[in-house]
Formats: structure tokens, C-alpha cells, sequence
């Protein structure tokens, strides 16, 4: 019993120890990004310092639940992953919007008012967030840890259930890619490309879907067999090479590429808390730096710059919770009405002609904006269905239930591999749209039920 409390004090100690270090890191990686954006602006915007305050709370939170989150016993990387989008999105991304005197065209639309609410409701938000893990914490404090180990037979069952779904999959493959415009979609070097199959937008997304999640899931559960010695080394690593390639930085959207290779990390990191330190340090920085690497419209690859964050398009986050904000007080956005898209997301239009388009789409409409493919991130989608209540409550459920995967992925393979993926598509759900990411979400998880429906394990304390 002495022993353990030593070790305990030890591991408490230690975590005093990286989370100041990882906490005056970030402070470093704040003033380099703010100070460098700032001296490229023309003069002094509309809104002081007095007005951002609650984006530089907001951005001074997210570094301290980021250093929570990598300093806990068990490295939480979903966590770290949620905290790393608030800190660049919301942090740093609202400060500089409302600092800028000349700021994307979406800021341009709000109100220096707007911008204050916003920053306030991202504010309250991650409260709730926070919340939400520093209770799930403590309740896995207080609790027993029950190891679930796998028998030798039902091994051997999962086994031959990857090779059935791997022989389905290969089977299918060329039919998909073939769908979705054959070789020239798998070897495309350039984002912005038209490669017409008369394909409506939710057949694409099916055939994408089909695509890139079973060869994920596969690899995952491949790599957690391989952990107790029972995997296939050959089957690993061909999926690897398959998924790096599906991958395509050059083209792909970057929510694409974080789902294809974000869940290999997760496994990487779990257990390697001075590598994850490390990369998620570096994560902010290849945010704001790669967004010019690769030029969308030729392929074109060009020295990477600092992008001035409230003034590149793939941020816009911020003022798109703005500009929700000024149109539901305008009466727009009934409650609930946009949820029923991602609920019924397997209901084609035909069927359901009255389906809403994606939060941000219609968020264009109703602002007037030509082009419509905005993002709608995840406070915006929880205000516009519950309010203030919704972004509430979805903000305890996202810091509850995250933390949760995040600490019971090394006691259990179900929880490993949701984990795992949850790293791939929390880009997505994070910045939106919601209806884009369920389709991919639903997918995964109906996977990983069906390889281990039935599966028995034995509970070891």
C-alpha cells in the first residue's frame, strides 16, 4: 500500500511537472502566432483588446485543458485533439478576427457586437466542455480500472472476420473508385477539379464513405491483435501503404486525410506521452502553416507560409458562429429543425423534400452569400437546434464522453477501436457540417459493432 501511494504521488507530481511545461509551450506558440499576424496588419482594426477579452479567455482556457488532457496519468488524445481546434479556431482565430482591420469576408458581415456574443458563447461553451471532463475524470478517479482481455477463440473469430470484410472491400474497390470517376479521382493532385460522373452529392459521399472507412477500422483492429500477438504483420502494413495512399494530401480535403491517418496516431501516442506532447505542439503551427502548402487549383506545391488566420477561409468558424448568432435573434433556424438532416441522413431528397441542407449552406442563404459552402461548426449546430441549453448541454456531453474514450481505450478493444476513430472524424464534427460527418460517423460505428457482436472477453482488475 506504501508503495502505491508513492507511486501515485509520483505520477501526480509528474503531472504538475508537463502541465506547466506544456502550458508555457503554448504560451510560446500564442505569441509567436498572434504577434506575427498582428504585424502584418495594415492598422488597428475595429474592436480593441477590451472587446476580444473573452477571446483571449477563450484561447487561455483551451491551453489549459490542452495541458490537462496531456498531463492526466492516461494521456487523453481525443481530448487534447478537441482543445488543439478550440485553441486555433476559436482562440487565436477569434482574437485575430476581431483584431483585424481588414478580416475574411464572413467577419465582414457581423457586427462588432456580434463578435463580442460570439466570443462569449464559445466562452460558455467551453465551460460546459471542460465540465464535462474534469467530471468524467474524477469519476474514473473513484472507480475500479477492469481490464477486458480477449479469449484465445474469439481472437481467432475476429481474425477471420477482418479477412471477410478485407476480401469484401478489395472485391469492391474497383466498382467505387470506378464510380467516382476511376483513375483520375484515385491519382487527382488537384482539390478544386471537376471530374463529372453525373453523381448526385449524397451518392459521392456514400461511395467515399464505402471507400475510406472499412480499410480504417480494419487496420485498427489489425494493430490491436497485432498488441497481444495474435495479428497478421503482412495485413498490417499492406493496409497501411493502401490507407497512406488513399490519404493524397496534395488533393484530398484535409478532414479527408486527418480520418484516414489521425486513428494510426492515436494508437502511436497512447502510450508515448513525450511524442504526444511533441506532436500536438507542432499541430497548431501545421494548421496555420501547410494551409498554402499545396496550391488547390494546379497541385502546385509552395513554400509554406504563416496564414493569417482571420483572413483564410478554411478558419472561418468564428464568424460563422457570429453571423448564426444574429440570424436566429432575427427569428430564423427553428429549434430542431436542422438535427432532422443528420437523423434522417439516409433519407434521400426525394423522398424527403423538406430535408434541410447543410447549417452552413443554409446559414448562406439566408446571409445572401453566392457561395455557400461554409462550415458550420459544432457550437453553431448546437445553438441553432437547442440554444443556449443545447450548446450546454452538448458541450458536457462532448467532455464527458470524450474523456470517457479516452480512458478506457487501453482497458477494452471496443473502446480502442471507437477511440481510435473518433480521432479520424472529430475534425470534421468539430468544424462541420454535421450532416456531412453522420453519414461517415453512422458507418464506422454499425463496422466496429459487427466485428465484435458476440465477442466474449475476460474482466481483470
Amino acid at each position: 500500500m506504501k508503495n502505491f501511494h508513492k507511486d501515485r504521488m509520483v505520477g501526480i507530481s509528474n503531472s504538475y511537472g508537463v502541465f506547466l511545461f506544456v502550458s508555457f509551450t503554448f504560451l510560446l506558440i500564442s505569441f509567436h502566432l498572434v504577434s506575427v499576424s498582428i504585424g502584418r496588419f495594415e492598422s488597428a482594426g475595429d474592436s480593441g483588446l477590451w472587446d476580444a477579452k473573452f477571446s483571449l479567455f477563450n484561447m487561455a482556457f483551451a491551453i489549459v485543458f490542452i495541458s490537462i488532457s496531456l498531463s492526466t496519468i492516461k494521456v487523453q488524445l481525443n481530448m487534447a485533439f478537441f482543445w488543439i481546434f478550440q485553441y486555433v479556431f476559436f482562440g487565436i482565430g477569434g482574437l485575430l478576427s476581431q483584431l483585424d482591420p481588414y478580416p475574411y469576408y464572413l467577419t465582414k458581415t457581423s457586427t462588432v457586437s456580434d463578435l463580442i456574443s460570439a466570443s462569449r458563447m464559445i466562452f460558455v461553451a467551453q465551460i460546459a466542455v471542460g465540465f464535462g471532463q474534469l467530471l468524467q475524470i474524477k469519476y474514473k478517479q473513484n472507480s475500479k480500472l477492469v481490464y477486458r482481455e480477449l479469449y484465445d477463440s474469439e481472437v481467432s473469430i475476429l481474425l477471420k472476420r477482418v479477412n471477410r470484410l478485407l476480401k469484401i472491400y478489395f472485391f469492391s474497390v474497383p466498382i467505387i473508385i470506378y464510380q467516382l470517376g476511376g483513375l483520375p479521382f484515385l491519382l487527382k493532385r488537384v482539390r478544386v477539379v471537376s471530374i463529372d460522373q453525373n453523381l448526385a452529392i449524397s451518392i459521392n459521399a456514400i461511395l467515399q464513405t464505402l471507400l475510406y472507412v472499412p480499410p480504417v477500422v480494419a487496420l485498427m483492429l489489425v494493430i490491436y491483435l497485432k498488441k497481444i500477438k495474435k495479428g497478421s504483420r503482412f495485413t498490417q502494413y499492406l493496409l497501411m501503404i493502401w490507407i497512406l495512399f488513399l490519404s493524397n494530401p496534395l488533393a484530398n480535403a484535409r478532414q479527408t486525410t486527418l480520418f484516414l491517418i489521425f486513428p494510426f496516431f492515436f494508437y502511436l501516442l497512447q502510450s508515448r506521452r513525450r511524442i504526444a506532447i511533441l506532436f500536438f505542439s507542432i499541430l497548431p503551427l501545421f494548421f496555420v502553416y501547410s494551409a498554402g502548402v499545396v496550391n488547390r487549383y494546379t497541385g502546385e506545391l509552395q513554400t509554406p507560409k504563416l496564414s493569417i488566420i482571420s483572413r483564410d477561409g478554411d478558419f472561418d468558424s468564428f464568424s460563422q458562429v457570429a453571423n448564426g448568432l444574429r440570424v436566429v435573434a432575427q427569428g430564423e433556424f427553428e429549434i430542431f429543425r436542422q438535427i432532422l438532416a443528420s437523423l434522417f441522413f439516409f433519407i434521400p431528397r426525394s423522398l424527403y423534400p423538406g430535408k434541410p441542407n447543410d447549417t452552413g449552406v443554409e446559414l448562406a442563404i439566408m446571409l445572401g452569400l453566392k457561395f455557400q459552402n461554409l462550415s458550420a461548426p459544432w457550437i453553431l449546430e448546437s445553438y441553432v437546434n437547442g440554444r443556449l441549453v443545447g450548446v450546454v448541454f452538448v458541450g458536457i456531453l462532448i467532455g464527458f464522453y470524450l474523456t470517457k474514450l479516452d480512458l478506457k481505450a487501453v482497458l477494452d478493444v471496443r473502446y480502442f477501436l471507437l477511440g481510435s476513430l473518433t480521432s479520424g472524424f472529430l475534425f470534421i464534427v468539430l468544424r462541420g457540417s454535421l450532416l456531412q460527418a453522420t453519414g461517415r460517423v453512422a458507418f464506422s460505428i454499425v463496422i466496429v459493432l459487427l466485428l465484435l457482436k458476440g465477442v466474449r472477453q475476460k474482466s481483470t482488475s
